[in-house]
């Protein structure tokens, strides 16, 4: 394999790893909006992500 190769590969990689964050972000972002217009504080938005954080409190 060449060194072109290697490199274009890993950019591929780079381009779809982006892609996958933007997508996550993006979603991110619509349920946070969501959750506001229907009147939920950012704690609501924080549970959704960690679910986890309600046995602790």
């Amino acid at each position: 394999m060449s060194v072109n190769n290697v490199l274009n590969h890993l950019l591929e990689d780079q381009e779809k790893e982006q892609e996958t964050l933007n997508l996550f972000y993006s979603t991110q972002t619509v349920i946070k909006k969501a959750l506001e217009k229907l009147g939920h504080q950012n704690e609501m938005h924080e549970l959704l992500k960690d679910p986890l954080l309600i046995f602790l409190f």
